[in-house]
C-alpha cells in the first residue's frame, strides 16, 4: 500500500530513466493499493498507479467565500523557496512603497519576505487558524498544505509556479480546473495591478468554486482497517 499524492520518480526533472523504469516495473508488478488526496493526483499518477481516492484532511465546516475579496485579508507566501523568494520580495516592496494603502483589512506576509519596517496593516504571517479564516485571497507557492487550509477557509488563491516542478504544474491544474485558483505570473503582474486582476478574477471565484471533498483522515482510517479485516 502506497499513500501520497505524487511519485518523485514522475515529478523529479531529470530523473535517471533507468531509475524510473524500475520504480514503473514495481508498481506494475506489485499494484499496490495507493491512498492520495484525490484533488492533486495527476492524469499521469493516475494511470500509473492504483489510486483510492480520499478527501483533503480536514472538515470544510461553515466556512464561505468572502462576498468582496475588500472584506478579507490578503496572505503573501511562499518565501522559503529560493527560487520564488526573489520575486516574492519585490512584490511585498511594491505594497510597501505604493502611496495608498492596499484595500485589504490586513496584509500577512510569510516572516522570510518581511523587511525590518514595515507599515502597520502589514504583519507577520503566523499560520494559525484565526489567520486563514480572515483571508480573502492568498498568493502562496501551492503546495498541498497551504492549498489545503486555503481550500477549507475558502480563499481564492493565487498560485506562483517554480519552473521544473510538476508536482506545483499538477496542483496549479486542480486550482484552475476547479475554479479555486489561477496560476500566475508575478513578472507580469505588479502589486498595483493586483486589485484590478481581482476585481474580474474574484468574483468568478465566488460565483463557480466548486465544491471539494473533505474529511479524508476518517476515510484514509477506514480504508486501512478494512484492507486489515480482508487480510
Amino acid at each position: 500500500m502506497l499513500s501520497g499524492s505524487f511519485l518523485w520518480h514522475l515529478d523529479l526533472p531529470n530523473i535517471n530513466g533507468t531509475y524510473k523504469a524500475h520504480c514503473e516495473n514495481l508498481l506494475s508488478k506489485y499494484q499496490p493499493l495507493h491512498l492520495a488526496a484525490d484533488f492533486f493526483v495527476s492524469d499521469e499518477l493516475r494511470s500509473k498507479s492504483q489510486i483510492v481516492p480520499l478527501g483533503l484532511i480536514g472538515d470544510l465546516g461553515l466556512a464561505k467565500p468572502k462576498a468582496d475579496f475588500k472584506t478579507g485579508a490578503l496572505l503573501i507566501s511562499g518565501g522559503r523557496n529560493s527560487i520564488l523568494k526573489s520575486q516574492l520580495t519585490t512584490f511585498v516592496k511594491q505594497f510597501i512603497d505604493a502611496s495608498t494603502k492596499p484595500h485589504f483589512t490586513k496584509v500577512w506576509v510569510d516572516s522570510s519576505l518581511l523587511p525590518e519596517s514595515y507599515p502597520d496593516w502589514m504583519e507577520f504571517a503566523p499560520f494559525n487558524e484565526e489567520m486563514y479564516q480572515s483571508l480573502s485571497v492568498a498568493i502562496i507557492r501551492p503546495g498541498v498544505g497551504t492549498v489545503t487550509d486555503c481550500l477549507r477557509n475558502q480563499v481564492f488563491m493565487m498560485a506562483v509556479a517554480e519552473d521544473s516542478n510538476l508536482e506545483m504544474d499538477t496542483n496549479i491544474q486542480a486550482l484552475e480546473a476547479s475554479f479555486t485558483g489561477q496560476g500566475v505570473d508575478l513578472k507580469s503582474l505588479s502589486a498595483a495591478k493586483l486589485e484590478e486582476y481581482l476585481a474580474i478574477e474574484y468574483p468568478r471565484f465566488v460565483q463557480n468554486a466548486m465544491p471539494i471533498s473533505f474529511n479524508g483522515e476518517q476515510q484514509f482510517a477506514d480504508t486501512i482497517q478494512n484492507s486489515l479485516l480482508k487480510a
